[in-house]
């Protein structure tokens, strides 16, 4: 446990003029930092400090946002760091044994199952929604649940697509490209050109290769849930029955198995940061990722850096239409748990967090994981430093246009089993039909174990909030 107190926040120096050395808040209606601070030291301060539980990687975000929250209010900070895969979970524990947690940052995608599980507060039943109102994430689709508010988006996480602007760019590969397609290689739009990419540039004779796409569990089902919809179809229809065995499915999986021929072969044993290596060596023309991608190929250890070039994942062309979407994959949501004992503090501090211009604090750390998440966020030039002017354009339009996780309860055993089935296809241990068939099945049930009625009505109003332009496409 590590505790950040106002003392140590004032031996770092003029901690809490940083606010104040940032732009001014879009519009006066908005709480300031300042107020937020204020209605903080209006209640009654924990003595033992509040207990905030965090996953491992995010500490360098948290300390500038918690060294000027204890600068101004006097509360200190009890931090419990856990595994970064282990928060929802942990508070699922701390939850079944009434354990007291006072704020989490759990995973946006848990965030049903924790609600649905008892084990969160709604923000919108413990403080008025003034002081909630500057906290607009450009992506908030993973805040809220059953029509309240659960969390506040703290981390930009959506896929973009990196390219090794060497390989692309490279006078001979570009010729031949040129002369068997008609058109000098460029970011893939479609799937379709992200695949003709791949078959083009991979050459393992002259130590080249296509793609480090991932294929090892955990990372495989996102990859396929954006093949998917580029293809035109809701996953569901309206009554949850799934439609991820249609023709458009298996023929978004049989695509992605054959861009498998063209991937690196180490992508199948790859972990995350081997896999970042992998593309990071310069034999690669592409990769899919993140900002902590992102940071990682503009990093000293990287031999790519001044070479990467970032563009969006590669969208949908139905009957003539292109429609360009992100798909946002992870993220962390400030939260408060059943068993906070000052959940007011809690939910104010999550606002203080959250506002434009503290959380600029929080993401310009170099080290840390949080992306930026907020208009503001991209017209800092420190910002602009740590990931680059490509990138943050890049991920901005993602941002705006992605399309949700799969916000529902149970989502994780969903995913599980669809990245389970998909891992035997890209491995060849099952055919695409038939792994495709399996998982509608194991969905069908799953959906009827949780409460079909339940899950129907959670369905039908995510629907409603994928963006307007990729609705009118799906089927």
């Amino acid at each position: 446990m590590r505790r950040w107190n106002r003392r140590q926040v004032l031996k770092t120096g003029c901690a809490a003029a940083a606010i104040h050395a940032l732009p001014a808040s879009a519009s006066a209606a908005l709480p300031t930092p300042d107020d937020l601070l204020a209605r903080v030291k209006k209640l009654t301060a924990p003595t033992d400090g509040l207990v905030l539980m965090l996953p491992d990687g995010c500490q360098s975000n948290v300390e500038p946002v918690a060294r000027l929250f204890s600068a101004g209010t006097g509360v200190r900070l009890d931090v419990r760091v856990v595994p970064v895969n282990d928060v929802n979970t942990r508070l699922l524990i701390a939850h079944g044994r009434n354990e007291r947690v006072d704020l989490a940052l759990p995973a946006t995608y848990g965030v049903p199952n924790l609600v649905e599980a008892g084990a969160l507060r709604a923000l919108d039943d413990i403080v008025p929604p003034d002081a909630l109102a500057a906290s607009q994430s450009l992506y908030q689709l993973g805040d809220t649940y059953n029509r309240h508010l659960y969390g506040l988006q703290t981390d930009g996480d959506v896929y973009v697509m990196f390219y090794n602007k060497r390989l692309l760019e490279s006078p001979e590969l570009a010729a031949t490209y040129t002369e068997k397609f008609g058109m000098p290689p460029a970011p893939a739009r479609t799937f379709d050109e992200l695949d003709q990419l791949l078959r083009h540039f991979h050459e393992p004779a002259a130590g080249r290769y296509g793609g480090a796409l991932f294929r090892t569990p955990g990372f495989l089902a996102w990859e396929w849930w954006i093949r998917f919809h580029a293809k035109g179809r809701w996953p569901f229809d309206a009554n949850m029955v799934p439609h991820i065995d249609s023709n458009e499915g298996i023929t978004a999986l049989r695509d992605m198995v054959e861009a498998t021929r063209f991937l690196h072969p180490e992508t199948f044993t790859a972990n995350l940061v081997e896999n970042w290596k992998l593309f990071a060596s310069g034999n690669v023309l592409c990769n899919i990722g993140w900002g902590g991608s992102q940071k990682f190929f503009r990093s000293s250890a990287s031999g790519i850096k001044n070479d990467v070039l970032v563009a969006p994942t590669p969208g949908a062309k139905i009957d003539g239409s292109y429609i360009e979407f992100g798909h946002f994959n992870w993220g962390w949501n400030f939260a408060v748990p059943r068993t906070s004992r000052y959940p007011e503090i809690a939910a104010l501090f999550s606002a203080f967090a959250t506002h434009p211009e503290v959380s600029t604090l929080a993401v310009r750390a170099e080290d840390g994981f949080f992306d930026p998440f907020h208009s503001k966020h991209f017209d800092d030039p420190q910002i602009a430093r740590v990931y680059g002017d490509n990138f943050l354009g890049v991920q901005r339009r993602m941002l705006e246009s992605a399309i949700p996780d799969l916000y529902l309860a149970g989502k994780t055993r969903y995913l599980d089993m669809l990245d389970a089935h998909i891992l035997r296809a890209v491995r060849n241990e099952s055919r695409p039909t038939e792994a495709l068939r399996a998982v509608s099945s194991l969905w069908n049930a799953l959906t009827d174990e949780l409460g079909r009625a339940g899950q129907i009505k959670q369905w039908r109003a995510l629907r409603q909030r994928y963006p307007a332009a990729l609705r009118r496409i799906l089927k």
